[in-house]
C-alpha cells in the first residue's frame, strides 16, 4: 500500500490490485450536496467509450 494525499485528503492504494482505501470518512450531508450540485453540470469532453489511447 502507498499513502498519498490530495485535495480531499489522505488515502492508500495498493499496486497490485488498485484498491484505494481512504483514511477519512466524509460527512453524509456533504456528500449529498456535492452530487445535488453536480447534477445540472455536463462533462467538457466525453469519454471515448472504452478506446484505448496508449
Amino acid at each position: 500500500m502507498i499513502v498519498e494525499d490530495d485535495w480531499y485528503g489522505k488515502f492508500a492504494s495498493c499496486i497490485a490490485c488498485g484498491h484505494v482505501h481512504e483514511t477519512e470518512v466524509a460527512d453524509p450531508q456533504e456528500l449529498l450536496e456535492e452530487e445535488r450540485l453536480a447534477a445540472g453540470k455536463q462533462r467538457r469532453r466525453q469519454p471515448s467509450h472504452g478506446k484505448l489511447r496508449l
